[in-house]
């Protein structure tokens, strides 16, 4: 794994760790076309044999929609999946081996690209130019589902039982003569031939757009009225009439990709949804290299637009409706046609592919399931589908197990009805071989379609061709296909430890059997683990049965054999009954999903094996292991450690990357002082030297800011960041508690990782007064080595005769405060709710007052306010504007005066905004609500103070402060001395910010 940042999210890591890495430039227009790149990224990813590193971010400002994308990446591509997405920008790219302005040059020289190589691609838009390429070379199925996942667990308005078609109409910015939008004449024509092809009565209409401009523009080009012919035919119209909801956005997506019949607008917001949608998708003719199942729905009069439409609609039931395909069909010809599968897993190829199936296996469940898992393995590996099981007439080996519920609960509900569909008796019409390695002889021989019939699959990994990877047959992706259904389990893991689950055979084994592998190879393992990571952190499971299969009434085993585990802390889950279904799969469940899991030598173990992604220990009677797996016997050999080791170290990068950074695996880590694990604190190379600070004792403004401030430097100047070193004298009482402020920010448990040394009692550092001194003497510092700097507020700052100034003012203040940084920071927050008016510009005013005296000339006048306010509304109608008002009243609670009361703030009620007073001081809770809406407000007028320090750090907008800020950050303006000759202009840009550029 290269040390820099690269995506670890598992649609990024689709081919070996190893693999080059393919990053982008981020898309600067809408988040339709945004989200569009990513994923021809992703598809251009997996074609050319790269792993997608991520996105380099752009400078210059982004179409305003008042979306936030990274609630949408996240919620498309699950929780965390913007900070694996957006860790670069354009002046801090990673270390490239190679840049392409396209897909074109990019593909020319793939296969020149070396082993772990990141390169940079400015455009994937063209992924489609080489038409002699299929499409799904590109976006397999498989994929399309992969990327569709976490919409599909959306809750859906579509008619049950009825067959779905959404339209999408583009309107919103297109004026009503503007070519792209398409006229209704097109969809009300469309819906016609949909009817002559389905019973009208089965059909649900859902048409989903927008009337409103973006935010940009105040004037509009269509209205609610315009949607009147498609009500007046029955459809339902959904209208974002906001523009700026994420929810809405969102919504649209997961009807649109999961719509039987999906007919796009010209847009890319279409294009997103569409590449997910593995129905039936209609494109309005301007698409150059649609997918396979997307047909043309312009040009009605030429020859073959009803039989590509016909086509296209009889998707309907086979791809998109799979456990009722085998019941009902569309077309003669399928209905003459032998029952297939009809499930994703069984599809992963071109439809003219040939079919496989197999014997059904009559063993237990481990068997028979592991069989099967084989079977669509080997189907994927040598490009065919798998059709099916073809049943014995043989009695199966009893367990009082009800497989065909154990197949829908790993695979779906209704799955066991597309694989139970033949038996040897009755089966149709097959070319017979007897086993995988002459099934994968004869392959060139095979026609289109033609049904092949195996007798045995479990030879595949047996060496027969051991130049073959087992991730040919079993790749990371499929496997997590295989486990998806599993993965929406409860598991009964303990929060925030590693999982270590072995499953012991016994049940049917007699004690001399050697299959019965000894409880001291299973305690060795355990020591072994302990060894690599703190016994703390472990959390061990047992699975096993003492009792013998049903047909017999006599027992090898008994509950009291597994009193061993127990006594070493294990926790111990005895299948006492065996004819059990949910027990059973209980067991998969978390064997399957464990840290690390070790395997018994049986069949049952194999199964979750072959779906856990992480570390697999088996005990050494298997010759082709997955990549993940170890030989855990043999202690004696030279590398036995080693390979326990690696395999250990998978906890963090492969199972979990989204918390690789906050868990640790080596003893050197082990023994090094303790160190702040969150991401925010490890954003460069974990052998970069960390930095900790004095921590604060002034208010919690003063604290939090110069948190930021030591996390903005150790980004800069290539630091992680360790942590606090908390001083013994008493901090500034505002009787806040600090810990759960910073939880609030930074996450759950994040004080945690901050507060973890004190000053009596801190490690050996190597200390510097300043953050001046800090950045003169980088380059002295060694690897891993600790830095103790005192102060840190002056990053931006020097005191030279008595002015301070940057200290450094050719250095942006943006190499230490970058966008997506103060994102991250600011991305907590952003789950909170807020007060402000829908639709409008919030303008967000703090005013330090509290233990200020009225004197104090901290105490910025009324009257900038005010003169703000005016200004403000001189350049954005007034209107629009949602205008809020934070200060407190009261004193801190060290003092029982206060210098303000409530009648203050008079005025601004008066002028028509929101007052909020904090008159408690000491809520935890209304301090955060100021930062929350201060943070991201489109306009934040800053008072003179730290607490209002923080927010502007966090908020990406238009920030206006009182001019005693000496290196702003590149979004502020200074809001006083309206008479110099730049202020308006400066004014005017920063706020042009609130509506095109900073909402992300």
């Amino acid at each position: 794994m290269p040390d820099e940042l690269t995506c670890l999210l598992p649609i990024c890591r689709l081919h070996e760790g190893t693999s080059p890495r393919l990053f982008i430039l981020e898309h600067t227009d809408g988040a339709g076309h945004r989200m569009k790149s990513v994923l021809e990224a992703i598809a251009i990813s997996w074609r050319n044999k790269f792993n997608f590193g991520g996105l380099v971010g752009q400078l210059w400002p982004l179409t305003d929609q008042h979306i936030n994308i990274r609630v949408v990446v996240d919620a498309v591509f699950g929780p965390g999946a913007t900070q694996q997405l957006y860790i670069y920008n354009i002046s801090n790219k990673p270390r490239l081996q190679g840049k392409f302005n396209d897909v074109r040059a990019l593909e020319a020289k793939a296969n020149q690209v070396p082993p772990s190589a990141a390169v940079f691609c400015h455009a994937v838009n063209e992924w489609g130019y080489d038409r002699s390429v299929p499409t799904s070379d590109y976006f397999p199925g498989w994929l399309r589902d992969q990327m569709r996942k976490h919409l599909d667990l959306q809750p859906l308005a579509f008619a049950d039982g009825k067959i779905s078609v959404v339209m999408h109409l583009r309107r919103a910015d297109l004026e009503r003569s503007d070519t792209r939008a398409t006229p209704d004449s097109y969809y009300y024509g469309l819906a016609k031939e949909i009817e002559k092809l389905l019973p009208p009565e089965d059909l649900d209409f859902h048409v989903w757009s927008s009337p409103k401009n973006i935010p940009a523009f105040d004037y509009h080009f269509w209205k609610s009225e315009d949607f009147d012919g498609y009500r007046q035919r029955g459809m339902t119209v959904h209208l974002d009439e906001k523009i700026d909801d994420n929810d809405d956005m969102l919504k649209a997506w997961v009807h649109m990709s999961r719509a039987d019949i999906f007919i796009m607008s010209q847009s890319s917001f279409s294009m997103v949804p569409a590449y997910m949608n593995t129905n039936c998708v209609i494109f309005p003719s301007n698409i150059d290299s649609p997918l396979e199942n997307w047909v043309n729905g312009k040009d009605p009069q030429r020859s073959s637009y009803r039989a590509e439409l016909a086509k296209c609609v009889e998707r309907v039931k086979t791809a998109r409706k799979p456990a009722k395909a085998a019941e009902t069909s569309l077309s003669s010809q399928q209905a003459a046609s032998p029952p297939t599968c009809k499930l994703q897993v069984c599809n992963m190829r071109d439809p003219s592919a040939p079919k496989l199936y197999i014997l059904e296996h009559t063993d237990g469940a481990g068997h028979r399931m592991k069989s099967l898992m084989e079977a669509i393995a080997i189907s994927w590996k040598n490009k065919l589908n798998f059709g099916g099981l073809v049943g014995q007439l043989q009695p199966l080996t009893d367990q009082h197990i009800n497989f065909r519920v154990v197949v829908d609960a790993v695979f779906g509900p209704d799955a066991s009805k597309n694989f139970f569909i033949h038996n040897i008796s009755s089966k149709p019409k097959f070319t017979e071989v007897q086993s995988a390695r002459e099934l994968e002889g004869k392959l060139s021989s095979f026609q289109p379609g033609e049904l092949l019939y195996c007798h045995a699959v479990n030879e595949w990994p047996r060496g027969y061709d051991r130049s073959v990877p087992t991730s040919d047959f079993f790749p990371g992706w499929l496997r997590d296909q295989m486990r998806k259904h599993l993965d929406l389990q409860p598991v009964a893991f303990a929060d925030g430890k590693i999982s270590v689950v072995m499953h012991l055979r016994r049940a049917d084994l007699e004690r001399s059997d050697t299959r019965a592998t000894p409880d001291s190879y299973y305690y060795g393992l355990a020591k072994e683990i302990e060894k690599l990571l703190p016994p703390e952190d472990l959390d061990f499971h047992v699975w096993s049965s003492p009792k013998n299969i049903p047909a017999f009434d006599y027992h090898f085993w008994k509950s009291e054999d597994f009193d061993g585990y127990r006594q070493r802390g294990m926790t111990v889950h005895l299948d006492e009954k065996i004819d059990d279904n949910d027990d059973m799969l209980k067991a998969w469940v978390h064997m399957s999903r464990a840290d690390i899991f070790i395997m018994s030598q049986s069949s049952f173990s194999m199964v979750p094996a072959y779906m856990n992604t992480n570390c697999v220990i088996f005990p050494s009677n298997i010759d082709s292991p997955l990549e993940n797996w170890v030989n855990g016997k043999d202690p004696q050999r030279s590398s036995y450690r080693a390979e326990l080791a690696k395999c250990v170290e998978r906890v963090k990068t492969a199972r979990k990357p989204a918390k690789a950074a906050e868990t640790s695996l080596s003893s050197q880590q082990a023994a090094s002082p303790p160190t702040c694990k969150l991401q925010v604190c490890n954003m460069r190379d974990p052998s970069a030297p960390k930095l900790y600070i004095l921590e604060h004792t002034d208010g919690a403004g003063h604290r939090m800011k110069s948190l930021m401030e030591a996390i903005a430097i150790s980004w800069k100047n290539k630091l992680n960041f360790g942590g606090l070193v908390g001083q013994l004298q008493p901090l500034t009482d505002q009787h806040i508690n600090f810990r759960v402020v910073v939880d609030a920010v930074f996450g759950p448990d994040a004080s945690k990782n901050f507060f973890i040394h004190n000053i009596s009692s801190k490690p050996k550092f190597t200390e510097v007064q300043s953050a001046r001194e800090l950045e003169g003497k980088l380059s002295s510092f060694q690897p891993g080595e600790l830095l103790y700097c005192h102060a840190v507020n002056e990053w931006p700052r020097q005191m030279e005769r008595g002015t301070i100034r940057g200290y450094d003012r050719s250095v942006p203040t943006s190499d230490y405060f970058p966008g997506w940084l103060r994102d991250q920071m600011r991305k907590h927050l952003d789950l909170q709710p807020v007060a402000f008016a829908d639709g409008k510009i919030s303008v967000v005013m703090h005013l330090r007052r509290a233990d200020l005296e009225r004197s104090d000339t901290r105490a910025t006048p009324d009257s900038y306010y005010y003169g703000l306010a005016k200004e403000i509304e001189k350049l954005l109608p007034p209107e629009d504007l949602d205008f809020h008002v934070w200060s407190s009243p009261k004193n801190i609670p060290a003092f029982d005066y206060h210098f303000w009361k409530s009648e203050d703030f008079d005025g601004y009620r008066q002028r028509g905004m929101t007052v909020h007073l904090d008159e408690k001081i000491d809520d935890n809770d209304d301090m955060l609500k100021a930062w929350v809406h201060m943070s991201r407000a489109d306009i934040f007028i800053m008072s003179q103070s730290s607490f209002s320090m923080v927010p502007a750090y966090m908020n990406t907008n238009c920030v206006i402060f009182p001019s005693n800020i000496d290196s702003p950050l590149e979004n502020w303006v200074n809001g006083k001395d309206p008479h110099r000759s730049s202020y308006r202009a400066e004014l005017a840009k920063c706020v042009e910010r609130a509506r095109k550029g900073s909402l992300q």
